[in-house]
Formats: structure tokens, C-alpha cells, sequence
């Protein structure tokens, strides 16, 4: 088997841990790095300014399920994710190193395809930052969709030991928790 010049990286953590934040600044730090974009049924959301989403009709997924275009795919609450073979395909071809955000569920299925990807989860510093977070950054969030979010986040966080390594949000200093994935990333691709 020939070993990949990239590197594939899980970034993964609950909610409103400040994921997608710590996403897009590593993808403006590593210019040679990219992230595989999810295709899913979830509407897009009002204030969702993602690239990385693709939404598709339950129709349009299923047809991929069955035509085989995924790597791994998986359904979160009530609706479909998944990541396109394609994509890893075209960013190896490239020399590309992969981030991949996943939910938690996704991280055996990835493991399975490449043994030797870097697995970071981002947990908070204080659970109780959950709620301030979803209340200031998603205005039309309701008490229910916080208590569903709590329990989804604990449920989460109890796969943390799963990971490679396992980094604090800090409250009010993203950049402090971006500097201590960027490091384990600088590390993983200087290996060998």
C-alpha cells in the first residue's frame, strides 16, 4: 500500500464548542490543507454562512448511499450526513491535507479507511458556556433546543477518550485553543 503524502485530521466536538471558528482559521493558517465539505438533508439555517454543507433531498442522498459515493454517512437527530469518496480522492490527488468535522459518531467508520489519521476533539472548558454560547449566537433558539443540545453535548463529550487528543475551548480565548491544535497538526505532518 502506497502512504499518502497527506494527512487526514477528525476536528470534532459538540456544539457550540467554537468548531467551525477553529476550522476556518486552520484552513487560513495551513494554505495546503482543505476541508471535505458534508452533504445533508438539514436545511440550511437562516444565519449559516457554511461552504462546507451541501444540502440534498432525502432522495438525492439515498442515490448516493446506493451508487456508493460515501465514505461514511451517518444520521444525527433527524437528518443525513455524509462525506463524499470523491472529495478525499481529489484532495489526495493534490498532496492536500484533510480536515474532516465530524459528529462523534463518525470517528470508527473513519479510522477503518485511514489508521493513521490525527483525531482531535475540542471540549468545553465549563458545559454551562453551552447555553450563554447557543443564546447569543443563534437568536431563535428555544428552551427545549437548549435542554436537547445539553444532553446531546454530554452524550457527546463522553466519547472524548476515543480521540487522539483531547483540547479545552477556552471561553473568550479561541486563539489559545487554536494554537494548541495547530500544534499537534504541525506535528502529525512532520512525522517521518
Amino acid at each position: 500500500m502506497t502512504k499518502l503524502k497527506s494527512k487526514v485530521f477528525i476536528i470534532a466536538g459538540p456544539s457550540g464548542v467554537g468548531k467551525n471558528t477553529i476550522i476556518s482559521k486552520l484552513l487560513d493558517y495551513f494554505s495546503n490543507a482543505v476541508i471535505i465539505p458534508t452533504y445533508t438533508t438539514r436545511e440550511k439555517r437562516l444565519d449559516d454562512d457554511s461552504k462546507t454543507r451541501v444540502t440534498i433531498t432525502d432522495a438525492e442522498f439515498f442515490s448516493m448511499i446506493e451508487d456508493d459515493h460515501f465514505v461514511e454517512f451517518k444520521k444525527v437527530h433527524q437528518w443525513h450526513y455524509g462525506k463524499r469518496k470523491k472529495d478525499f480522492q481529489e484532495a489526495f490527488s493534490n498532496d492536500k491535507h484533510v480536515i474532516i468535522d465530524i459528529d462523534v459518531q463518525g470517528l470508527e467508520d473513519y479510522r477503518k479507511q485511514f489508521p493513521e489519521l490525527c483525531a482531535v476533539f475540542i471540549e468545553y472548558e465549563d458545559i454551562k458556556h453551552l447555553e450563554k454560547r447557543l443564546r447569543k449566537n443563534r437568536p431563535d433558539v428555544t428552551d427545549d433546543d437548549i435542554k436537547i443540545r445539553l444532553e446531546s453535548a454530554i452524550m457527546e463529550m463522553s466519547h472524548k477518550h476515543k480521540y487522539d487528543h483531547v483540547i479545552k475551548s477556552y471561553e473568550g480565548d479561541i486563539q489559545k485553543t487554536f494554537n494548541e491544535i495547530v500544534n499537534v497538526i504541525n506535528k502529525k505532518i512532520n512525522e517521518d
